[in-house]
């Protein structure tokens, strides 16, 4: 009885289940260095279907893509960090016996997110609605300059996870979020009422991104 008992539990801790739930990975993104960002990310698995994980994000525009496109001009500059907890449900899991030794892993994933950075920005525009009375069609603006504010929010994304060779595998996924930025809402001059124009770049192109994408590579251990 006790050899069987011996027997059973050492095939428990050998099993893939036992041994999924203790993987741990980390992972870098090479293409978000295209818009001056570092981003890791650190996930466990908890179940067979189920990670939990953190995604750090570093904003250092120390290469911005979009600097200068005839389309977009000169974007706000961000800098600072995010840090966005994670929870990520495998819906999908495929496995193929290339030989004993190697065995290709394609998944697919829910992922749930909730995001919190800080940033500064060296000028944030802001605009007031009405006219020029002496020049139609143009707006008196003003500058806000090193100004740092917080950003709260949140998002979802669908992905896919393949692992090629034991250890090593690429992840890549589409989504959207939604971080809405504390920046000073109004500001008066002169007596005129002023709005940040931060939303725009801020949505599209900046860290509040609301379209997201990822391709990474990662380790697992």
């Amino acid at each position: 009885m006790k050899k069987v008992f011996i027997l059973v539990l050492a095939t428990f801790l050998l099993s893939n289940n036992y041994l999924l739930c203790q993987l741990n990975s980390i992972e870098i993104e090479p293409t978000a260095l295209l818009i001056g960002r570092i981003n890791i990310n650190f996930e466990r698995a908890i179940n067979e279907r189920n990670e939990i994980g953190i995604s750090t994000n570093f904003y250092q525009n120390f290469f911005n893509l979009f600097e200068g496109s005839p389309l977009i001009g000169n974007p706000d500059v961000f800098k600072g960090f995010k840090i966005s907890p994670t929870f990520k449900h495998i819906i999908l899991v495929r496995k193929f016996k290339r030989n004993e030794k190697i065995q290709p892993t394609y998944s697919e994933y829910f992922q749930v997110k909730v995001d919190v950075g800080q940033y500064s920005s060296p000028n944030i525009e802001y605009v007031n609605n009405e006219p020029q009375s002496n020049n139609a069609g143009y707006y008196y603006r003003t500058t806000l300059s090193n100004q740092s504010f917080t950003a709260f929010g949140g998002g979802v994304c669908l992905g896919v996870k393949i692992v090629p060779v034991k250890h090593f595998y690429y992840d890549g996924s589409i989504g959207f979020q939604y971080d809405f930025p504390f920046v000073l809402s109004t500001i008066d001059q002169n007596g005129l009422s002023y709005k940040p124009m931060i939303f725009e770049s801020w949505h599209v192109w900046g860290p509040g991104s609301i379209i997201t994408s990822k391709f990474a590579v990662g380790f697992i251990f």
